[in-house]
Order: structure tokens, then C-alpha cells, then sequence
């Protein structure tokens, strides 16, 4: 074998190997990247499931995370300063409006502003209380 075979033989195993521990440099960076909690002010590791994202799947949360979330505190904890926060037009409690977290926390109101969740349920029985009163008392007098 020539001085130049080796040589080449030589450079194209360096480079093999080169890629090769890139490849198993990055992939386990993105592994050590995939066990971390979704929250990326967070650098917990994932262990239970949070809110449902856009795509289906569950955001994974560190369990300081999801105890938050679950409480219902995860935007008050860790979007203080975020944008997006709007005041209930009923009780004037502040609510996350600019976030998938809190999704479900509050309710579009006809009007124009929201509702937080507990006073949108309030309300939605005091309106419907009249309405099935009234059908109630139609029945009785049939």
C-alpha cells in the first residue's frame, strides 16, 4: 500500500469517526434536551404531563411545573411579566389571556373583555335559574 493510500485511508476513518462522535454529541445533548421540563425558564426533569399542546401531545413538566399547573398557578408563578394579562370584567381578577396554559381559564365575553371561569359559571347559573324556573312552573300548571 502507498504512502498516499494510507494517508487517504487514514483522513477518511478521521472524518468517520469526527462524524460519528458529533452525531452521539449532538443526539445526546438533544436527549439530555428532551428529558427537561417543558417550562424553559425550568431546568428540572420532565416527569408528568401539563396542559394539552396544539399538536395532541402533553407538555412534560418537572413536578414543581405540574404541581403549579395543576393548582392553577403556573401563569401567576412563572409569567408574571409576560405579556397578555387581562383583568375580569366581573371580579377584576387578573388572568393570562396570551397563553395555552391558561386556555381555559377564562371565557370571551359578548361584549367585548372576559370573564374568569368562576364568575362566567356564576353567571351562566344565574341566567339559566330564571329560564328553568319559569319552564318548570309552565309544567306544573299543564
Amino acid at each position: 500500500m502507498s504512502s498516499s493510500s494510507s494517508t487517504t485511508a487514514t483522513a477518511t476513518a478521521t472524518v468517520t469517526n469526527n462524524n460519528s462522535n458529533n452525531t452521539s454529541c449532538c443526539s445526546s445533548s438533544s436527549t439530555v434536551l428532551s428529558r427537561k421540563c417543558f417550562n424553559s425558564d425550568c431546568m428540572d426533569f420532565k416527569s408528568r404531563k401539563g396542559w394539552r399542546l396544539r399538536s395532541g401531545d402533553f407538555a412534560e413538566l418537572c413536578d414543581r411545573c405540574a404541581s403549579a399547573h395543576e393548582e392553577g398557578r403556573f401563569c401567576e408563578t412563572f409569567h408574571l411579566n409576560a405579556s397578555g394579562w387581562r383583568g375580569c370584567e366581573s371580579c377584576g381578577k387578573r388572568v393570562h389571556c396570551g397563553c395555552i396554559v391558561s386556555l381555559q381559564a377564562f371565557t370571551l365575553l359578548d361584549a367585548g373583555g372576559i370573564a374568569c371561569m368562576a364568575c362566567a359559571r356564576k353567571n351562566f347559573c344565574y341566567d339559566v335559574k330564571p329560564c328553568l324556573a319559569s319552564f318548570i312552573l309552565s309544567l306544573s300548571f299543564s
